[in-house]
């Protein structure tokens, strides 16, 4: 571990030992490889660690975990993961969206975000864990409305497709977000016919089901409080 390194991982377990929470670390070594740090003010198994990295689509090469106890005696735990690179699309996009990741992890481990393999979209898709759980919240509607797809062709169907993944989340954005800039009617407009555009080159049935079932969910929506900060999970 580098000084600037070590100096960061100081800095990280003081808030973790104040906050008890999860926290997580995204950075490319001397040797420009790829590792994840997990911060835990409790000794998390690995048994349990490694379904949620899998559920992000990460490919882990190893694994080690180093106790530090603090000054006033607290034990916390490093839990250090070399990557080989992402099950869906480029290595590249775990350091593209490092920041999505972490905040994405340290969701999950907070219980903010449900765990399974649609998380993978993260890295995917590039959207925030938000924008995942969002779209996890429309599918479960959609069940309830008949969409008999199961979760694994679910998850291969939104997968392949990235782009419209992406637009679905661009649209939700363009039309709900409070503070969005500039012409929303406008930002909606070509946030759908680029979803248009793409949805009429899908092959596959399914895949033009629930991607159309998804967007007429969301255009259909009259108000959300999604983008509250003080709503009641």
């Amino acid at each position: 571990t580098s000084p600037s390194q070590a100096a960061r991982d100081i800095q990280i377990l003081e808030v973790v030992s104040s906050s008890r929470r999860v926290l997580a670390e995204v950075y490319q070594d001397d040797h420009g490889c790829m590792i994840l740090r997990l911060y835990q003010p409790d000794n998390i198994l690995l048994s349990e660690m490694l379904p949620v990295l899998d559920n992000f689509g990460l490919i882990v090469l190893d694994q080690f975990a180093d106790p530090v106890t603090t000054a006033d005696n607290e034990i916390s735990n490093i839990d250090t993961f070399r990557l080989q690179g992402v099950r869906f699309g480029d290595e590249q996009a775990i350091m593209d969206h490092a920041h999505d990741l972490v905040s994405a992890v340290e969701a999950v481990f907070t219980g903010q975000m449900s765990d399974d393999g649609l998380n993978q979209l993260v890295l995917c898709a590039g959207v925030p864990w938000n924008a995942v759980d969002m779209i996890r919240g429309y599918l479960g509607y959609a069940r309830q409305l008949g969409l008999r797809y199961t979760q694994v062709r679910i998850e291969e169907i939104l997968l392949a497709q990235p782009e419209l993944v992406q637009l679905l989340w661009n649209y939700f954005h363009a039309r709900f977000d409070p503070d969005l800039s500039g012409d929303r009617a406008k930002a909606m407009s070509e946030a759908q016919d680029n979803f248009d555009t793409l949805v009429r080159g899908l092959r596959a049935h399914d895949q033009d089901v629930t991607f159309r079932t998804i967007f007429n969910l969301i255009e259909s929506t009259l108000r959300t409080n999604f983008y509250r900060q003080d709503r009641i999970e």
